[in-house]
């Protein structure tokens, strides 16, 4: 599952900085509108929406 935040900074505070337990890194890439446009239409929900899908398994 990934997360798209905003900025470097923003990234850095929501994972506290990558010292929370458990968690040693964050991971900042640079990518282009294209890109990102290209990976947002390739993504899909993390959970059921019966007002999109017709049903579960779709």
């Amino acid at each position: 599952m990934t997360w798209i935040k905003p900025s470097f900074l923003w990234m850095m505070y929501r994972c506290g900085w990558a010292s929370k337990a458990g968690q040693a890194r964050g991971l900042a890439i640079w990518m282009s509108r294209t890109g990102f446009e290209e990976a947002l239409g390739e993504s899909c929900l993390s959970h059921f929406a019966p007002t999109i899908y017709p049903d579960q398994d779709t």
